[in-house]
């Protein structure tokens, strides 16, 4: 049998190889589940007692973080859910005979209801960055411009379409089309380009008018400044003024500055994903098309994060078949 430490050095190599997921993900969940390697690491994985994971999971708690500090629970509960997954491959490839971190419970996290926007703070929020970016794309050329635009072109596609922050960074001019986007690529959190979450990620989204033009103007205003390095489909969506691809970092920044400015401060840059589901949901639109334009595994996952939006549509419900029946009579 093989230790602790074979088993998630093998499972990291046989996922980037076979590509079951993508190298950065595969990379990050190995990274969490070694946390348990300089406790328990050297030993056979079936040798290893619930009585060692949980004296690490402790420890962890209170030492595990950068510089000595303690590892949230919700960074805790990742590092046993990989390393249990990493052992449960072991097992189909006989590495292991049997999965300790079965035997130990996981950190509960802590889950919050999706913070999303009211239909009236969103359109006021849309309205603000279009006008803004409108207003970045007139007169002369400058970084300050070139960031602002980006910065309320990323608002207005994460709304209109749902997407992740890193799938609208990865977005080239070659994914959008005249009434829709497509994601191939995204841009992950330390900056590389590569596949989107999962394979339900790869995905075409339909896009409104609005949108579309938007798109396009802003399209046209990139290849105005741009000329002498040449300009074409395999650019970047969001790029700075010389061309380079916005990093997340940057983004974030930015985003901040910009939400507190238009009257939201402390608002995320991912809630315009759950405000673009909610309001679907709870305007009627079936879980499983809003499961398809988030590119969500299945639509179950959809109703576990989004089911606070379903009560508005069981009233309407009520209301209309309340009206059927009383008309019926």
């Amino acid at each position: 049998m093989s230790t602790y430490a074979e088993i998630v050095d093998a499972w990291e190599r046989s996922r980037v190889m076979l590509g079951s997921c993508d190298r950065y993900t595969a990379v990050h969940s190995a990274a969490d589940a070694r946390r348990f390697v300089p406790y328990f690491g050297g030993c056979e994985a079936d040798e290893v007692k619930p009585a060692q994971v949980e004296d690490a999971m402790l420890d962890l708690l209170q030492h595990g973080g950068r510089n000595g500090s303690g590892l949230s629970k919700s960074s805790l509960r990742k590092s046993h859910m990989y390393g249990q997954k990493a052992v449960e491959w072991g097992i189909a490839h006989g590495m292991a005979a049997a999965n300790v971190f079965e035997q130990v419970d996981r950190p509960k996290g802590r889950r919050s209801k999706a913070a999303a926007l009211d239909a009236g703070q969103a359109a006021r929020l849309a309205s603000t960055a279009e006008d803004e970016l409108r207003a970045s794309m007139a007169g002369i050329v400058k970084k300050k411009k070139v960031d602002a635009a980006n910065t309320c072109m990323l608002a207005l596609i994460a709304l209109g379409t749902g997407m992740r922050r890193g799938e609208i960074l990865g977005l080239q001019w070659s994914d959008v089309g005249q009434r829709h986007v497509s994601v191939n690529t995204a841009v992950k959190a330390g900056g590389e380009v590569g596949e989107p979450k999962n394979a339900t990620s790869v995905r075409r989204i339909a896009i409104g008018e609005n949108l579309s033009m938007l798109l396009a103007q802003f399209r046209a205003w990139q290849s105005k400044f741009r000329p002498a390095r040449g300009f074409g489909d395999f650019d970047p969506v969001l790029c700075n003024v010389d061309g380079s691809r916005v990093s997340p970092n940057a983004v974030e920044h930015r985003w901040a500055e910009f939400a507190a400015d238009a009257g939201f401060p402390g608002l995320h840059l991912h809630s315009l994903r759950h405000t673009h589901a909610t309001l679907l949901i709870a305007g009627g639109v079936d879980v499983k098309t809003v499961q398809t334009r988030l590119g969500h595994a299945s639509a179950d996952m959809t109703m576990n994060v989004y089911a606070h939006a379903v009560p508005r549509n069981d009233e309407a419900a009520a209301v209309r078949i309340d009206g059927l029946l009383g008309g019926a009579r």
